[in-house]
């Protein structure tokens, strides 16, 4: 709770991309890799990306490094013999927007060791892209997408993920679950980073779904009288909104101020309002 990790964050649904690649996933557990590098070498010299479970706690820099193991996926996609670094590329630091950084090829070693050694699985996958696939594909059925979208969303269950070996309560109704436990996330939460990073997240993916509809929708003309308008304009508004919050709210936890005072939690049952009526009419 003081890392903040108990603020509702967007996850996403990876089963269609995920059918534009070829993934060949192997688990190493309880045994030795010979040659991590090797395997992730053999991969790029076949024009393939990989995904490795990597601990940040070996990370050159950055929030985990050398206080708490915290294993993700990595995404890799190149090596410099020169530098002896990957070149990864992922949107922590700033959601929506990827960026590129370079991992030395000591973390990756040592990370997989590590895990190796505790008796945890390290999880490597191979992605190729399958460009015919992707070429040919229409990603113009908007109404068919926001269908989807509004399915998901409408779940509200709790979901155990493998793994991370966690629990998560999934849907629009984990925002509810938010404001009824307002008071003791934020007044317990001492991570400014995560506050700011998961509301970020929530900023700018409806910011860049406004936009993008309107954008397509000028070119469109078939989608100018749907309920795509409507949907754009109510994601733009709530991208305003919950922007507001996050700043207030980051002002206040930077400044000592009280989190939890009353105007915040108003903010945010107005945005949990115009969350649940977004997909209406639509």
């Amino acid at each position: 709770m003081k890392q903040g990790l108990f603020i509702p964050k967007i996850i996403y649904q990876t089963d269609q991309i995920k059918s534009f690649f070829n993934i060949e996933k192997r688990i190493f557990q309880n045994s030795k890799i010979n040659g991590i590098h090797e395997l992730i070498c053999d991969a790029f010299s076949e024009n393939k990306f990989v995904f490795l479970h990597v601990d940040r706690f070996f990370f050159s820099s950055g929030r985990e490094t050398g206080k708490l193991h915290f294993v993700h996926p990595t995404f890799l996609y190149g090596y410099s013999e020169e530098q002896g670094t990957y070149t990864a590329i992922e949107d922590c630091l700033s959601p929506g927007h990827m960026q590129s950084y370079q991992i030395p090829k000591e973390v990756v070693t040592e990370s997989t060791k590590f895990l190796l050694q505790q008796g945890r699985q390290v999880c490597f996958s191979e992605v190729t892209p399958l460009e015919n696939k992707i070429k040919n594909n229409d990603f113009g059925n908007y109404d068919l997408m926001l269908e989807e979208i509004k399915d998901t969303i409408s779940l509200s269950e709790i979901r155990y993920v493998k793994e991370y070996d966690l629990y998560y309560q999934v849907g629009l109704s984990v925002l509810d679950q938010y404001l009824e436990e307002y008071e003791e996330i934020i007044g317990s939460c001492e991570d400014v980073s995560i506050f700011s990073l998961r509301t970020t997240s929530f900023v700018q993916n409806h910011k860049k779904n406004g936009h993008m509809l309107l954008k397509r929708m000028q070119d469109k003309p078939k989608y100018r009288d749907t309920g795509l308008i409507k949907f754009a304009e109510r994601s733009l508004e709530l991208a305003l909104e919950w922007e507001i919050f996050k700043n207030v709210m980051i002002k206040n936890m930077v400044s000592g101020s009280d989190k939890n005072d009353r105007k915040s939690k108003e903010k945010l049952r107005t945005i949990i309002d115009l969350e649940y009526k977004l997909f209406q009419g639509i």
